[in-house]
């Protein structure tokens, strides 16, 4: 498809065709992880991302305006740090081209360069050797190369090069890429994406499931019955064309139109266009409406509504937003499994979100729960480090000043912070502070299965081993639960001065605790060991030292 503009429609196809290709790549993309944890969800988290701007973004010729939709939706469902920086790219290509109703190449090239500069802003500290470098060279190193009279898939053709390019030298600027023999994963998934564009332009079409965009305005039809109270009536609204054969178009009176109207319904709007009429009107005789309507012409749109299934929906969605009794400080965490749903309600939880396995929260969903929240000061336990772009975003969203995120890494760090808050102290900010104190203070080690053969941390992992990490590096590999265990504590300076040794079991928990506490026992015999079931998917086990 040689073409030198693109509208809306076109941008859309395209874009489809990119999650199309991504969805086929998905698996590889999320196997294409630094840690072996068999949480790989980058891949994941990008497609939900896209997926949500494609439905929320509705067909529009005009490429801005299609663009506005499809970069909000994408930033409120953002999921993990791809995801969000997926969507701030995104973000910043609308910013630059918000004005364009089509786009030739020079003006795709400024909306991706002002694009990669949006993710960078939106990351505290960027890291090279990621997704921000392979967007960031490729469109730089190509700058020069582009001209409004290019075809667009010149454009692409070359973009995609030179990404390329950059992603193969992601291993050297990120030392844990190149030990573990991969290149970044965000990198890849955007690539797969903007060459699933090209390919659309190509006549490579990619298949994959029709995209539905969401309609707001969908009714449960479940809310009247035969019983219900027609009390609303119906919601009517129509263009009718005004037809010679029915009617003296240049001696049509507005007035009388109106005024015949008025005796049949409330809230009635009228506006005459050329030779067409548009028409809103809440009546309980839409019948009535329609035949009149008919001396004049014919319908080229119409839609009826039974307007107690929109108060009804309405007030559903009243319900659902309602806000939680006010208290002075709220807390939100983000958890994995029933079980832990159920310690953190209990030590205080105001709401509990679900971040299940490859299932990151959305920017959307936490600022949901925020709303509902009706207190002085809210914090927000993320509980992973995937997840704390996503809240950040949902914080830059709602501009409160009100909201604090506490970066607990993992669920037992989360845990533990809240049990250190003390809940009749009025000095909110020292209650803040003594939750943060308590991430701080205690030393956690995951244990999980190795989703793959790496080298790591100068430690070789085989496929199915047992693994353990704090929250930076691999500590230990190997098949004995007693040697992981003894190795891992190894590498804990403060060992000696711990009393607690908490043990948060996940679903698939099932070591040799004799082998497991003798390690502990062998580093600390006054440690006190207690279990909690978590229900984890991702780890076996995370293990806490307090």
């Amino acid at each position: 498809m040689k073409v030198k503009r693109v509208d809306g429609v076109l941008f859309e196809k395209m874009l489809v065709n990119g999650l199309n290709y991504l969805k086929q790549n998905e698996a590889k993309i999320n196997e294409m992880n630094v840690f072996p944890v068999p949480d790989g969800d980058t891949g994941s988290n990008m497609r939900m991302t896209l997926e949500n701007g494609l439905r929320s973004a509705k067909v529009n010729n005009n490429v801005g305006e299609y663009a506005n939709e499809l970069a909000s939706g994408m930033l409120m469902g953002a999921r993990g740090n791809s995801g969000v920086i997926l969507s701030q790219i995104f973000k910043g290509f609308f910013e630059d081209i918000r004005r364009c109703s089509i786009l030739d190449a020079r003006e795709f090239m400024e909306g991706f360069v002002a694009g990669y500069k949006c993710a960078y802003d939106a990351v505290i500290r960027p890291v090279e050797g990621t997704i921000l470098t392979v967007a960031r060279e490729g469109i730089e190193h190509i700058r020069g190369q582009i001209n409004r009279g290019m075809y667009i898939d010149s454009f692409f053709s070359i973009y995609v090069a030179e990404m390329k390019k950059s992603l193969e030298g992601t291993p050297n600027l990120l030392p844990c890429l190149k030990e573990a023999g991969v290149l970044d994963s965000g990198g890849a998934g955007y690539i797969l994406i903007i060459e699933g564009m090209l390919k659309y332009l190509q006549d490579e079409i990619v298949d994959g499931e029709a995209i539905v965009t969401k309609d707001n305005n969908v009714i449960d039809t479940t809310k009247f019955d035969e019983y219900s109270n027609f009390d609303y009536g119906y919601c009517l609204e129509f263009i009718l064309q005004l037809m010679v054969s029915k009617t003296d178009i240049n001696k049509f009176n507005q007035k009388l139109f109106i005024k015949d109207l008025e005796g049949l319904g409330e809230s009635l709007v009228v506006v005459k266009d050329g030779t067409k009429v548009k028409v809103h009107i809440h009546t309980k005789l839409p019948a009535h409406v329609i035949t009149y309507a008919q001396t004049y012409g014919e319908f080229v749109a119409f839609k009826l509504e039974n307007m107690a299934l929109q108060h009804s929906s309405l007030h559903q969605e009243e319900a659902d937003e309602e806000k939680l009794p006010h208290v002075d400080l709220a807390k939100i965490a983000i958890v994995n499994g029933e079980e832990l749903k159920q310690i953190y309600t209990e030590l205080g939880c105001h709401i509990v979100l679900d971040g299940g396995k490859t299932m990151n929260t959305s920017s959307e969903e936490i600022i949901k729960a925020i709303k509902k929240c009706d207190a002085d000061r809210i914090v927000i336990f993320t509980n992973n480090k995937n997840i704390e772009l996503a809240c950040l975003q949902a914080i830059d969203v709602l501009r409160q000043d009100n909201i604090h995120m506490i970066k607990s890494k993992n669920s037992l760090r989360g845990y533990y912070a809240l049990a250190m808050d003390e809940a009749d102290n009025d000095n909110l900010d020292y209650r803040i502070k003594q939750m943060e104190a308590g991430v701080d203070a205690i030393k956690t080690i995951t244990l999980f299965n190795a989703s793959r053969d790496c080298n790591l941390n100068h430690i070789e992992v085989k496929k199915d081993n047992i693994v353990a990490c704090d929250e930076e590096k691999i500590l230990a590999s190997s098949d004995d639960v007693y040697y992981i265990i003894k190795k891992s504590l190894e590498q804990i300076n403060d060992i000696s001065d711990k009393t607690m040794c908490i043990i948060l079991k996940g679903k698939n928990f099932n070591y040799d605790t004799e082998l497991l506490e003798k390690a502990i026992n062998e580093a600390n015999p006054y440690l006190e060991i207690n279990y909690m079931d978590g229900g984890l998917e991702i780890y076996d086990a995370i293990i806490g030292l307090v």
